[in-house]
């Protein structure tokens, strides 16, 4: 899936070790986080204003690059699938590790399961 990740698991994502320079990241001045916005990387190499002791940088991956990273870094395979409940789709995502299996369901849309898979594998599995 080539859509990028939103901000919350960007900074998750740098918090767990994922270091691969993606086109896109998001910056923002650490005195003033509340201006968060994005550029691709290379306005960043280029610009001189992007000094690394005044911007914060995490790196925006799509999630198919991020299903890769925990495949290949972690062991980690993430599925996302759907069944139809009462002419309804109804999402759901699978993760499995060498030890463990877990699903879980009730997403709206492939984006929003795969986010949420995202989400619980960085937070309880790496």
């Amino acid at each position: 899936m080539n859509k990028l990740v939103n901000f919350e698991l960007a900074k998750m994502l740098k918090e767990k070790g994922f270091d691969k320079i993606c086109y896109k990241a998001f910056l923002f001045k650490i005195y003033q986080p509340s201006n968060i916005y994005e550029e691709n990387i290379e306005a960043i190499k280029n610009a001189e204003n992007y000094s690394n002791s005044e911007y914060e940088k995490y790196y925006r991956p799509t999630i198919g690059e991020v299903v890769m990273w925990l495949y290949e870094n972690r062991d980690i395979w993430i599925v996302v699938d759907y069944y139809n409940n009462d002419d309804k789709d109804i999402w759901f995502y699978n993760y499995k590790t060498k030890n463990k299996e877990s699903m879980e369901e009730g997403f709206s849309s492939p984006t929003e399961a795969y986010e949420a898979a995202i989400e619980y594998c960085l937070t309880n599995l790496v």
